[in-house]
């Protein structure tokens, strides 16, 4: 029986969800289902496929460091009592994380434009959009844990 990289995206996703001490390794996991996705959806040549995953692994790297430390700002606003002026410090950080996330997407933008056609480029963006609500939808059920529904007609008998 054929194991389709949709298959190995759940197996991926429910390990990275359900295994978050091991997140390295579920990051390589869903980077490799990545590389197949985008070599199964996109007509690119194999330069192009390299030069893309290039700048998609620079970019999810910086994505997740800028996501910790939001998540480190957001936890110790929680925790903490603040004086004004330490509120107004909090607040200065997170304005220029938001600030380094705006700039991280315009970044992969101009890079992607620059490595692909105009066509190539939205057709990218219509894949990887769909990809990555893909694999928040399937993390977000596994943290709820909640069983993936099986579409009608994709029922295995």
């Amino acid at each position: 029986m054929k194991i389709t990289a949709l298959t190995m995206l759940f197996i991926s996703v429910f390990t990275y969800a359900q295994m978050p001490a091991r997140g390295d390794e579920a990051r390589e996991t869903l980077r490799f289902i990545r590389l197949a996705e985008t070599k199964k959806n996109l007509n690119l040549s194999e330069e192009k496929l390299l030069v893309l995953n290039e700048i998609l692994d620079q970019f999810e790297a910086e994505r997740i460091e800028l996501g910790k430390l939001e998540r480190d700002m957001k936890r110790s606003i929680s925790k903490e009592t603040l004086t004004e002026e330490e509120a107004g410090q909090l607040l200065s950080e997170f304005r220029q994380i938001k600030k380094s996330q705006a700039e991280l997407g315009l970044r992969l933008f101009d890079r992607i434009q620059k490595a692909l056609t105009p066509l190539e480029t939205i057709e990218f963006y219509k894949f990887y959009d769909a990809f990555n609500r893909k694999i928040s939808k399937r993390i977000n059920m596994l943290k709820q844990n909640q069983r993936p529904r099986n579409k009608p007609g994709k029922r295995p008998r």
